[in-house]
């Protein structure tokens, strides 16, 4: 069965910018089913930042996001050796590297590697032993934010994730849903 984990921006657009065209509950429907039969996995790093993103909208519009069975804990999704290396060379922006100390970057590379986004890579990397995995996400490849680490679909082509939008997540479920 293919697996899609939803990062925390896609869930905030799925309710800002599809919901509201919803008028049957198809797609309310459907992503609570897809959590229910975990075709769809909400890890509990992306429910923390869904509480505090947007005064929590995703929460309130999609409440079936806080049911405790379908938050996928992360406490043991850990780097692996290669990641590490890949995360200070492939995954690091040199000049915003440059731009930090040695001790800011340790502290700086300590907060990326407990964020939701890692954690949706390193999940995604673990459950591709098994299964068909998708990661959707609305981020672009190019470093626009000033950070020292790249962005989701960067550290997915790298580790052959494969990564999609949500208009594409939404094209592939085959939703039928009708837009007055």
């Amino acid at each position: 069965m293919k697996k899609f984990l939803i990062d925390t921006n896609s869930w905030l657009i799925i309710v800002r910018y599809y919901l509201d065209f919803d008028e049957q509950n198809k797609l309310y429907e459907f992503l609570e089913a897809s959590l229910e039969n975990e075709s769809i996995i909400l890890i509990d790093k992306v429910f923390t930042e869904c509480k505090y993103q947007a005064s929590g909208v995703a929460l309130k519009k999609l409440p079936f996001l806080t049911q405790k069975p379908f938050h996928t804990k992360t406490n043991d999704v850990l780097p692996y050796p290669k990641f590490f290396n890949l995360l200070e060379n492939q995954f690091c922006d040199a000049f915003q590297r440059k731009q930090l100390d040695d001790h800011e970057f340790e502290l700086s590379k300590n907060r990326h590697l407990e964020s939701a986004d890692v954690k949706l890579v390193l999940l995604a990397k673990t459950l591709m032993q098994d299964d068909d995995v998708v990661l959707v996400t609305e981020e672009t490849r190019k470093q626009n934010d000033r950070k020292p680490f790249c962005k989701i679909p960067v550290m997915c082509d790298e580790l052959k994730i494969n990564c999609i939008s949500i208009a594409q997540f939404l094209k592939e479920s085959e939703l039928q849903i009708k837009i007055e």
